[in-house]
């Protein structure tokens, strides 16, 4: 008995120790938003885990109501709170000095960016385009000084005629260890939460 949880705890060290390792070693964040939907991929040596979305469980059929019984009131739904770039960028001004030491190591790569702009007619098209390119432009501006961004390909166009609505799609790439990507992700969740921005 006294052999075995010697052998128990040596395996439980061993994989702590393996587990502390994997924190510290390079890894990749692979982000696709394509179709309204979004896709995240975690990548370590020549592993490929999915983050997001996980599959879902078939769902349980509600069990019927009685003849006497009404079935419940569905319950109104919240609004979602969405992130924006506006509140983002205003998280991002408020924890300047912290965040440059933590995202500093991250290095941030838009593989491809497919943004067509179209809002109505082609009036409201130019504005709408003119006003995202002043505010990506701007946004960028703050967000290059604390993060290590590249892009590869980017193209941001007015869409006049509303035909290339399906080809919108980001392509991403953020390279760190995961003790900094697990820390960048609850310094970005605490503050948003913090600053009432979700």
């Amino acid at each position: 008995m006294h052999i075995f949880l010697i052998v128990l705890l040596c395996i439980v060290a061993v994989l702590v120790v393996l587990l502390l390792l994997l924190l510290f070693v390079p890894a990749q964040l692979l982000l696709e938003y394509k179709d309204d939907d979004i896709t995240a991929k975690a990548r370590v040596l020549f592993l490929t885990i999915k983050l997001y979305p996980r599959k879902q469980k078939p769902a349980k059929e509600p069990p019927q109501p009685k003849a006497e019984e009404k079935p419940p009131e569905p319950q109104p739904q919240k609004p979602k709170k969405k992130i924006t770039l506006d509140k983002l960028t205003r998280a991002v001004k408020t924890a300047k000095g912290a965040m440059k030491i933590i995202f500093g190591r991250m290095k941030i790569s838009f593989t491809k960016i497919v943004w067509p702009v179209y809002d109505g007619n082609a009036a409201d098209t130019a504005i709408a385009y003119g006003q995202l390119q002043a505010y990506v432009g701007g946004a960028l501006g703050v967000l290059q000084q604390i993060l290590n961004i590249s892009f590869k390909s980017a193209d941001i166009f007015a869409d006049y005629d509303n035909i290339h609505e399906k080809e919108r799609c980001i392509y991403c790439k953020i390279g760190a260890t995961p003790f900094i990507m697990i820390s960048a992700a609850i310094y970005v969740y605490t503050h948003l939460k913090r600053d009432k921005l979700i």
